[in-house]
């Protein structure tokens, strides 16, 4: 009889850059080292998110992905074979674990795995991500409230409408998402939405768990990591393209959110996978590639 592969708590098809330890919680960034055909069908037995920062990701979530990157909730227990076409790509994943997914509505509600496709459930993420991209001693407890508030958004809960994000705040969110190589004043952004500036900046801390400029910020640095992936263009047209008027500020953040310089953040991701069957070495602690035997 077949049985798929288990994964424990934040394991995956992955080579890890970096990741930050909460109380059941796990956030770690990771490049794929794995081409299609050897991803094996498996099963997560814990639950997590997974936002795709480069490459173009394959899911079975249920739903349509969004357009602009991936954003996925994996219930525990999810079996599947999500993988990154050709093997190239990268994800920020949230890994939470079964005692901490206990104290969450999403451990009852949440059963299936779906696309996450709103404006505050992507915006949490991107928040998180950003956060540990500038770790200090205030990041932890600010890192778990956005977990929090990111398995509320995915459990089917009713929701206060009072405390619902207004209709212009999602405007504003996708001006900022579309046109990246602006760089908008406060004035400018709340003038456009019809709302005074104090206002725009008091929601979208409230709703989105970030400023204007640090959404600014991670959409242009996921626009490189993106450009970096699917593109022979060179690094200062990459940091131009992105909207950074200045590479050396421009592969300082890099580095800072994804752990490496963009250079090598290029060649991880574009180095096409070995040959090879993976096993899981425990006492690494990371997935390896065995070579494949004449006979196999």
């Amino acid at each position: 009889m077949f049985r798929p592969l288990e994964f424990g708590h934040d394991t995956f098809f992955g080579d890890p850059r970096w990741s930050r330890s909460l109380d059941g919680i796990t956030l770690a960034h990771r490049t794929a080292n794995a081409p299609p055909e050897i991803v094996e069908t498996h099963t997560h037995l814990e639950a997590h998110f997974v936002l795709v920062t480069g490459g173009r990701y394959v899911s079975s979530a249920r739903g349509n992905a969004g357009p602009r990157s991936v954003f996925v909730y994996n219930p525990s227990g999810t079996t599947h074979r999500d993988h990154f076409v050709d093997g190239k790509g990268a994800f920020f994943s949230i890994s939470l674990s079964n005692s901490r997914l206990g104290d969450s509505a999403a451990a009852a509600t949440a059963n299936v795995a779906v696309h996450l496709l709103d404006t505050c459930e992507r915006a949490l993420a991107v928040a998180l991500l950003m956060e540990c991209g500038r770790w200090n001693g205030s990041s932890p407890l600010r890192a778990e409230c956005l977990c929090v508030e990111l398995l509320d958004t995915v459990s089917n809960a009713p929701q206060n409408n009072a405390k619902s994000p207004p209709r212009w705040l999602r405007a504003a969110y996708e001006l900022i998402c579309d046109q990246p190589a602006e760089t908008p004043g406060i004035r400018d952004l709340a003038g456009t939405v019809g709302v005074h500036p104090s206002h725009l900046a008091r929601a979208f801390r409230t709703f989105l768990g970030c400023t204007p400029g640090d959404l600014l910020r991670a959409r242009r640095l996921e626009l490189a990591a993106a450009h970096l992936m699917d593109s022979r263009r060179g690094l200062a047209q990459v940091s131009l393209d992105s909207g950074f008027s200045d590479q050396a500020q421009f592969t300082k953040a890099f580095r800072r959110l994804y752990g490496v310089p963009p250079g090598v953040y290029r060649s991880l991701g574009g180095a096409r996978a070995r040959s090879g069957r993976l096993h899981f070495d425990k006492t690494a602690g990371r997935w390896t590639r065995q070579a494949l035997s004449r006979g196999s």
